[in-house]
């Protein structure tokens, strides 16, 4: 819901400095969601894998500038080996902001860039899926824990009343 309000409030603005843009306005609303779905389920697989607060910050934040690193926004792409410029064109920086700039600049159709916004949906499954699988585990530990410790604290209510009778 918070996605939806800060891409509502992003493309509002946009509209205000770009009147023209109305009709690449449903094409980037999804772009942008799908973006935002993808960076904010890979904060919480991060967030997940980390123990502790300290970690999980130190992760993204690693995390984050690795990829950014490798988008062309610090270095151009054309200026890192042929090897690691063919992987970075993977990172979903990288994806979203060409998909952004063909609806946006080059005014192309979702048809145009389906490849490119499937790669997008599809790292947005697997990241849903990772932390689906991560939150099961994790809530199968916790109540195994808990029950254990609930068993624990009647078993000793239990022994503290037989020894009073």
């Amino acid at each position: 819901m918070l996605v939806l309000v800060q891409i509502i409030i992003l493309l509002g603005i946009s509209l205000a400095f770009l009147p023209e843009t109305w009709a690449a306005l449903p094409a980037m609303a999804l772009v942008l969601f799908i973006a935002a779905s993808v960076f904010t389920f890979l904060g919480m697989a991060i967030g997940y894998i980390f123990s502790s607060e300290e970690t999980g910050v130190l992760g993204s934040i690693s995390m984050g500038s690795l990829l950014l690193f490798v988008s062309g926004v610090v270095l151009p792409i054309e200026a890192i080996s042929p090897g690691l410029r063919e992987i970075s064109s993977f990172n979903p920086f990288v994806i979203s902001e060409k998909i952004i700039r063909e609806i946006f600049i080059f005014e192309s159709s979702i048809a145009g860039v389906w490849v490119d916004l499937v790669i997008l949906m599809g790292y947005a499954m697997v990241l849903f899926l990772v932390i689906l699988i991560i939150e099961s585990i994790l809530h199968r530990q916790l109540v195994h824990k808990f029950l254990r410790r609930h068993q624990e604290v009647h078993r000793q209510q239990d022994q503290v009343n037989k020894n009073d009778v």
